[in-house]
């Protein structure tokens, strides 16, 4: 396992804004909000982003269920 390096207080984020299950979302993707950080740790300690993305709770039809789901998916370019 690698050490962790402490990240800035400060960090770059972009943001995105989708729309899911008829909502509008705006998503800041950054290193500090929880969603971010748990997904860090994750990919930091070897979960891959498809692992995460298949742990992740899914519609009836296969599509995200929720808007991190939704995020991810965008963040990993899936359709």
């Amino acid at each position: 396992m690698t050490a962790r390096h402490r990240l800035p207080n400060r960090r770059w984020c972009e943001s995105f804004e989708f729309r899911h299950a008829g909502l509008a979302f705006t998503l800041c993707a950054g290193f500090y909000r929880d969603a971010a950080i748990v997904t860090s740790l994750a990919l930091q300690h070897g979960a891959d982003l498809d692992t995460i993305r298949g742990a992740l709770t899914k519609d009836h039809d296969g599509s995200a269920a929720t808007p991190l789901g939704a995020a991810i998916d965008m963040l990993a370019g899936a359709p």
